[in-house]
């Protein structure tokens, strides 16, 4: 008879999140892993498989709620350029707040396991995949309603932010100060600003 769940596996996995983000793969043993979340081997084995399985599917849930969150802020009824400013604003927030690690967990996840590890390679390449096509969604959209300029190349301005967000989430790791952070988010805000309105050899050189 196959024992019941007495545990929530989406609320394990976000505290899984936690762990792996905050120590990285390597340095969380398993035994520490499974004392900081909650869990035991057994269960652990049952439900999420090994501890690189458990990882993958960590990584997995915090791209979910990355993604969903950054859906949030790229709403349509928005004008690009203030869909873009609330993105860059949420970056800095996260990036101030004392609750989650510092930095971003792909962008750990592409320093620590991407070189070595396939999985983790396929992952971090889908999610920067994923968020360009949004904000060249974004940008197409602002095409096709004026905002930006019909010969914009919104793929070389989409993989410029999604950049540009993957650099604040690294300065977050070892300068965390909001100034810096928001001066950085407002630039790359106006450079957009900018290429929008450009002549397409300025904005697409």
């Amino acid at each position: 008879m196959v024992r019941p769940r007495l545990f929530d596996q989406d609320e394990v996995l976000d505290r899984a999140v936690i762990e792996f983000w905050r120590h990285g793969y390597a340095g969380l043993g398993l035994e520490d892993l499974l004392a900081n979340i909650g869990l035991s081997r057994a269960s652990m084995y049952r439900t999420f498989g090994a501890k690189a399985d458990f990882y993958a599917l960590a990584l997995d849930r915090y791209r979910l709620t990355e993604g969903n969150n950054f859906h949030e802020c790229l709403d349509e009824d928005r004008p690009v350029i203030d869909a873009v400013a609330a993105v860059f604003d949420l970056i800095v927030d996260q990036s101030m707040d004392p609750e989650r690690p510092a930095g971003c967990f792909v962008v750990a996840a592409t320093a620590e396991r991407a070189p070595d590890d396939e999985r983790t390679t396929g992952q971090v390449s889908e999610q920067v995949k994923i968020l360009c096509a949004l904000f060249e969604e974004l940008l197409d959209r602002g095409r096709q309603s004026g905002e930006v300029a019909a010969d914009l190349d919104v793929t070389r301005w989409a993989r410029f932010l999604v950049s540009a967000i993957q650099g604040i989430r690294v300065i977050a790791t070892s300068r965390p100060e909001r100034v810096v952070l928001e001066d950085i988010a407002a630039t790359c805000t106006e450079a957009l600003a900018f290429g929008m309105r450009a002549p397409s050899s300025l904005a697409t050189r």
